[in-house]
């Protein structure tokens, strides 16, 4: 299996080294699909790069080509700057228009993709998951999910914590761990509140025993006072932290439904 494989890599290289000595740039005027897709699709990437260096054609069918090499590669800066200036063409290819809505669903750019064709005529598939997009931009309890790989109940948890007020989480915060409580983290209420008991139980113990300016006292108060206060800085970040996580798992779980009914390819 291992001579196969590496008579197979060799058989590839001859055939690449080949066709680059072969090869002019002026020859070079058209681009050949096929042999695209054959890099693509085995990965080549550095070979697969060369050639689109090489290619004498036209600047938007060059950069068109790019942006779904840099898209393949995850290189998502240089994807958006040649997607800029093969926007037509891009946008005219359904299966590279469907590539892109998937992967950048669950992308930090998500928004910056879904705005650039958020106001175009859309073909069936990038509209349904363009549509998980704005679901997540506007949130609508009331709009009625496949029940496929827990979508509904995923984005009931998302909606839950997005209902969620950070500034309320901060203020309940007051009483250790309730902030917690609002936002549903029940085993960091526990920990909180049961850590922070136990020190203000020896805070009080200590002042009881020794006086309030002996040094167990004050290192008690200290520890605890720190503690008490930053569970509100932690309360208003766990409430936004779950709101980006529970979003997460609802666009990971709409990707993988995507992915169950469609079959996506650059080429």
């Amino acid at each position: 299996m291992e001579r196969s494989s590496i008579q197979s890599i060799k058989l590839t290289f001859l055939f690449l080294m080949l066709y680059s000595c072969l090869t002019t740039k002026e020859a070079l005027g058209q681009v050949d699909f096929f042999f695209l897709k054959h890099l693509s699709e085995n990965q080549l990437k550095k070979e697969h790069f060369t050639y689109l260096e090489k290619v004498n054609t036209s600047e938007d069918s060059i950069f068109y080509f790019k942006a779904k090499y840099y898209l393949q590669y995850e290189e998502d800066s240089l994807f958006f700057i040649a997607f800029k200036k093969s926007k037509i063409l891009f946008l005219k290819d359904s299966n590279a228009l469907n590539f892109a809505s998937r992967y950048f669903i669950v992308n930090e750019n998500r928004e910056l993709w879904f705005n650039e064709i958020d106001s175009m005529t859309l073909p069936k598939i990038t509209d349904n998951i363009l549509l998980f997009h704005k679901l997540i931009m506007k949130p609508n309890k009331n709009f009625d999910l496949p029940k496929s790989f827990k979508l509904s109940e995923k984005y009931l948890c998302y909606l839950k914590a997005e209902s969620k007020n950070p500034k309320i989480a901060f203020m309940l915060s007051v009483v250790p761990g309730l902030g917690e409580v609002y936002i549903g983290n029940w085993k960091s209420f526990l920990i909180k509140f049961t850590s922070q008991s136990i020190l203000i139980a020896q805070t009080l113990e200590s002042n009881r025993n020794l006086g309030p300016y002996k040094p167990l006292t004050i290192i008690n108060f200290g520890f605890f006072s720190g503690f008490y206060f930053s569970g509100f800085i932690g309360a208003y970040r766990d409430t936004i932290q779950k709101k980006k996580d529970t979003q997460n798992d609802f666009l990971f779980h709409a990707k993988n439904y995507i992915n169950s009914i469609y079959h996506f390819s650059l080429y």
